[in-house]
Protein backbone atom coordinates (compact mmCIF):
# COMPACT_ATOMS: atom_id res chain seq x y z
CA UNK A 1 0.00 0.00 0.00
CA UNK A 2 2.63 2.46 0.98
CA UNK A 3 4.86 1.64 -2.29
CA UNK A 4 1.89 2.40 -4.41
CA UNK A 5 1.00 5.41 -2.43
CA UNK A 6 5.09 6.49 -2.65
CA UNK A 7 4.32 6.93 -6.98
CA UNK A 8 0.68 8.41 -6.62
CA UNK A 9 -1.89 5.04 -6.84
CA UNK A 10 -4.64 5.07 -4.77
CA UNK A 11 -5.16 1.54 -3.06
CA UNK A 12 -8.61 0.27 -2.08
CA UNK A 13 -7.88 -2.88 -1.04
CA UNK A 14 -5.22 -5.91 -0.31
CA UNK A 15 -5.82 -9.49 -0.31
CA UNK A 16 -2.58 -11.92 0.77
CA UNK A 17 -2.36 -14.28 -1.66
CA UNK A 18 0.78 -16.40 -0.27
CA UNK A 19 2.61 -16.31 2.70
CA UNK A 20 6.81 -17.16 2.39
CA UNK A 21 5.98 -20.38 -0.27
CA UNK A 22 2.75 -21.02 1.41
CA UNK A 23 0.07 -20.48 -1.13
CA UNK A 24 -3.14 -19.67 0.56
CA UNK A 25 -5.35 -20.48 -2.43
CA UNK A 26 -9.29 -20.46 -1.40
CA UNK A 27 -8.57 -20.39 1.97
CA UNK A 28 -11.95 -18.38 3.86
CA UNK A 29 -10.94 -15.51 5.90
CA UNK A 30 -10.04 -15.58 9.28
CA UNK A 31 -9.27 -19.62 8.62
CA UNK A 32 -6.26 -21.37 8.99
CA UNK A 33 -5.11 -24.58 8.55
CA UNK A 34 -2.10 -27.23 8.71
CA UNK A 35 1.14 -26.51 6.55
CA UNK A 36 2.47 -29.49 4.80
CA UNK A 37 5.79 -31.19 5.23
CA UNK A 38 7.06 -29.11 2.36
CA UNK A 39 5.85 -25.85 3.45
CA UNK A 40 7.21 -25.47 6.89
CA UNK A 41 9.70 -22.88 7.40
Amino acid sequence: RRMCELVGLHVIGLKRVRIGNVLLGDLPTGMWRFLDKKEKF
